[in-house]
């Protein structure tokens, strides 16, 4: 059972503009936290992170300078939400990266994990991200 069509667009219409806003209002930030989860490469790191707003996924991509560009890309959470069903209520949520896998060239891939917990049941969904080293994420 998937979801109404209509949810579908509104979902890749947020994604769109999560990607828009990325590619276009780069953050400069400080280095990824001792927790992150660095690529093999070291090109670029992973960590889940609490914010003023609450948790989030973030990409941290080392520049030709050695600073590093922060990537919000707390919206896969919603799109692992949306393959377990968005209309359970969940006692708790967890996203996190899991895994980089091998870069292919300027393409970057990410393993993003989401779990949640309804009545005492887990539940598990995962999303491949895609960035490019310009801080433009793909997503799949």
């Amino acid at each position: 059972m998937g979801l109404p069509t209509h949810l579908h667009a509104v979902f890749a219409m947020a994604i769109a503009l999560v990607a828009w806003a990325s590619a276009t209002f780069p953050v400069r930030a400080e280095p990824p936290p001792a927790s992150a989860l660095w690529s093999v490469d070291r090109r670029a790191a992973a960590a889940s992170m609490r914010t003023a707003t609450g948790p989030g996924v973030f990409v941290f991509l080392r520049r030709g300078d050695g600073s590093f560009q922060k990537i919000d890309v707390s919206a896969v959470e919603s799109k692992n939400l949306g393959k377990l069903g968005l209309a359970q209520r969940y006692e708790r949520i967890e996203t996190r990266a899991v895994g980089w896998l091998p870069s292919q060239g300027e393409l970057l891939r990410l393993e993003v994990r989401t779990q949640a917990w309804h009545q005492g049941r887990r539940y598990v969904a995962e999303e491949l991200l895609m960035l490019r080293t310009d801080g433009r994420v793909l997503w799949r």
